[in-house]
Order: C-alpha cells, then structure tokens, then sequence
C-alpha cells in the first residue's frame, strides 16, 4: 500500500537528556508485563512511570466540562493539539474557555491538523482568538512538493496539557459530534505521565516553528492540588506508560503493544476500535490469541462515518470468527474510541487505530494503563458496551451475497489510503 511519511522533529524541550535518569525500572510493572515495558522503553524512550491520578472519561458531557474547567483551574500554561479542532456551538464554550486565559496571559497554545480542517475553519479560529493565543497548523505552511509527498499523513494526536501537572487524551476531537451522541475514549491524568506528554508536544511544536523553550517541571504543591481538583471516580497511584507514534522513526511501538499483549494475554483481551485495518502481526496474534483459548473480543461500529472502514473491517469477520473471535457492532451512534484491556491488569487508551494508517504513516499517542482498578473499569465499560451491540455470528456472515464479499475483498487494500 502506498502510504508517505511526514516529517516531524524528534527533539524535545531542552531538559530531555535527563528523561531516562528521572524513571524508575519498569519493577514498577507486574512481572509478567515488563518485556512488554521494557521494549516499549527501548522503542521511544518512554519508560513507565509511577506515582498517577487518572480519570476515564467515557461521557460526552463530562469531556466537554473538564475541558472547561481544567482550563480554569490553570495558572501557567495550556497546550492544545487536536487532529480536528472546530469551534462549533457544542465545542465554542472550550474555545472561549481556553481563549480567556490567553488573553489573561498565560501560555496557551494551540497545534492542529490542518489538513483535516477547512481552510476557513482555521482562519475562524485565529479571529476568534486573542492576539496572546499562538496558533499553528501542521501542514499549513507545507510547500506543494511536501505535501504531494505526504498527501495521506496526518498528525492525529489529542491533547490537553495544562502547567504540566494535568493532561487529557484518547479518541475524541474538538468539534460539535464528539460532544454530542459519538462513544468515545478518553483518560485525564495528573502525575509523573504529564510530563511526557508535555515533551511529545514540545517536539510537535518545535516541527513547525521556533523553540517552545524549557518545560518546567511542576511544584509539589501544584501536583497537590491538581490531585484534589479530580473527582471521586480518580483511580490512583496509577503506572502509566505513553507510546507516542512518529512515523519518521521507522517503528511501530503501537503495533508492538497490541502483538505482544496478545501473545502474553492466557484470559481475555477486548477490544474498542472504529477503524479496522489491522498489520499482518496484529491479525496473527488475534487469531493466536483466539485458538489457544483466549476470550478474545472486539468492538466495531454498526455504522461507520468512513463508510469505507466498515467494508474494509468486513472482510476480516470470517477469519476472526472462525478463529473463534467474538463480534460485536455497536448500533447506536458513531463508535470512535480506540482501547483494549486484558487479562485484568494491562489497558490502553490513545489516539491510535487498528489500522495501517495510524502505525505507518500518521503521529499518534496511546497510554499503557498498568493497574488492576483501571482493568476493572476498562473491562465494565467494555461489557457495558456490548450488551448494548449486536453480535455477529458466523451464520450470519456465511450468508452474506457473493457481491457483498468481493466488494469488502476489493475495497480492504485501498481503506487505509481514507
């Protein structure tokens, strides 16, 4: 499949040589799961980390007020990095949220995929924002060549950062449907991990204009109050683990995380995801999963808003359940989260899809839950989910109409090009 490379620095803020020093050994990891950290340590440089406070957010307004109100709470800075970032009428009140602290003059930020967004939408955006509010594009002021080149790459992160001690990612984008009625994913986090996540920023912003300078690290009386500032529902003490996808590294850490999960997973391992377009690794280690006993089981939309994901994810259904993966679609509305949990312990949340888009060609962050509670939590929400789904089963698929298997067959090698 063709697919080009974009170009994105991999330098961070200038406190970074001493990132690894700052970690401890992936001990912090049950046992079992350390050569899963320790190779995704040695893969971006991003070690696990303890000492977090997270929060997952599955509630579209809950998303929206935390936004809001992270945004009040800051004293120093707010970063935001958005695949798609629109100030419609569900998602202006984050805007002039985030616009009004500009204009009190704290550092605030702004980074968006501008490929993906009208030309329009991002000049909307500069009039609506204070002259404080800095505002950059990824592939705004690309020339024509770079972007024949890169014609398919996107920077698809999401990100809320704010004075380095509260950060918030996972699936969901700034605009009207992802606060409205669309399932999606998302995890707050207070602790060490923010940090981190800072620095994949940093090396974003610095792609595409001067040095965003030192990122300070935050007070023990900052980090305090950002921890009583969560809800109840906080899970704490948390072992979190960000796996940032730069294309230009030439390496699939995402890809590694689900194949050596599934290689290791003797329980159950459940999956969420809206685009399904899986590597051949990714594929053999479902299937592996599945034949060796493992409860394997996966999450689609019903519907998809690429309608050309969901031929694509089709062509797949026969080899999955003959294998003996269980199928769910979810009927509701547009499903657009992308987690796995498994075996009680290991879950992620991120920006990454099961597709070769997200391994190969786009800049993605996920975060690698180590934690028994959030397990717990993941594993509720998955089966909340499903028993809200319809199940496929083969009989159902062996029915399908010739056509309707040549087309999946047909259109499956051209899904990861949308």
């Amino acid at each position: 499949m063709a697919a080009a490379i974009v170009v994105a620095a991999c330098g961070v803020y200038r406190d970074s040589p001493s990132r690894r020093l700052d970690y401890p050994t992936v001990s912090s990891v049950a046992e079992r799961w350390r050569p899963l950290a320790q190779r995704l340590s040695s893969l971006t440089g991003y070690a696990p980390v303890t000492d977090n406070d997270i929060e997952i957010i599955t509630d579209n307004d809950r998303r929206r007020d935390v936004l809001i109100e992270q945004s009040h709470l800051a004293r120093e800075s707010i970063w935001m990095q958005y695949y798609s970032f629109v100030a419609d009428s569900l998602s202006a009140p984050v805007y002039d949220a985030f616009c009004s602290r500009a204009a009190e003059g704290l550092d605030c930020r702004l980074l968006v995929e501008s490929d993906n967004i009208p030309s329009r939408e991002l000049a909307r955006l500069r009039d609506l924002a204070p002259d404080e509010l800095r505002i950059r594009g990824w592939h705004e002021d690309s020339g024509l060549f770079e972007r024949i080149v890169n014609f398919n790459s996107r920077n698809h992160r999401k990100l809320f950062f704010r004075d380095a001690v509260t950060a918030i990612t996972g699936g969901r984008n700034i605009r009207n449907e992802y606060f409205d009625d669309w399932r999606d994913t998302d995890v707050m986090i207070t602790g060490a991990a923010v940090m981190d996540m800072g620095r994949v920023f940093a090396a974003d912003w610095r792609a595409k204009g001067p040095d965003a300078g030192v990122l300070r690290r935050p007070s023990a009386e900052a980090l305090r109050q950002a921890r009583e500032a969560m809800t109840a529902d906080a899970i704490r003490e948390v072992t979190l683990q960000i796996v940032p996808e730069d294309p230009e590294d030439g390496i699939m850490p995402s890809e590694e995380s689900y194949v050596l999960a599934l290689e290791s997973a003797t329980d159950y391992f459940y999956i969420t995801d809206p685009y399904f377009l899986p590597t051949d690794g990714i594929l053999e280690a479902l299937l592996d999963a599945a034949r060796r006993g493992v409860d394997v089981r996966v999450l689609f939309p019903g519907e998809n808003d690429v309608f050309i994901m969901k031929w694509s994810a089709e062509h797949f259904y026969s080899r999955l359940l003959k294998a003996g993966v269980r199928i769910y679609e979810w009927p509701h509305s547009i499903l657009h989260a992308k987690t796995f949990v498994c075996d009680g312990y290991l879950s992620c949340i991120g920006s990454c899809n099961l597709d070769l888009r997200s391994f190969t060609i786009q800049n993605e962050m996920n975060v690698m839950i180590y934690d028994e509670e959030a397990a717990l939590r993941m594993k509720q929400i998955f089966l909340k989910d499903i028993s809200g789904s319809r199940e496929i089963l083969s009989d159902e698929v062996k029915k399908w109409t010739a056509l309707r298997v040549l087309r999946n067959a047909a259109i499956m090698p051209f899904g990861g090009l949308l």
